[in-house]
């Protein structure tokens, strides 16, 4: 009890709040709300372009198919290992995500671009 008197009489009637949060200033609070603001919008931008913007895809449909005749007539594969080669072509180019889109490599003029492949 004695405690308590000296700090009701000393007009205190608990431990001051400066003393209990010394810790916590504005520069880290600021600090703080920055670094979470930079995380939010670096993670937000990653996403977006992961699930959402759209990407240009090379689809190199005229290659895959001389290069099957070409195998086919050398006698390397038959009529049903080519249409099962084109069978996965096609499965490769239907499973790519919403957010590829799918151009000939003929009408591209870049050359730096994926290619969907088999």
């Amino acid at each position: 009890m004695e405690g308590t008197e000296a700090a009701v009489t000393e007009g205190k009637g608990g431990p001051p709040a400066a003393t209990a949060r010394q810790g916590i200033t504005k520069t880290y609070v600021a600090v703080l709300v920055m670094l979470v603001s930079v995380g939010s919008s670096i993670a937000t931008v990653a996403a977006y372009d992961r699930y959402v913007a759209q990407k240009v895809v090379a689809v190199d449909v005229s290659g895959f198919l001389q290069k099957q005749r070409d195998l086919v007539l050398a006698k390397k594969i038959t009529m049903d290992d080519f249409k099962a080669n084109l069978e996965r072509y096609i499965a490769a180019l239907k499973s790519q995500p919403r957010n590829k889109v799918l151009i000939l490599e003929d009408v591209i003029a870049s050359k730096n671009l994926e290619k969907v492949s088999y």
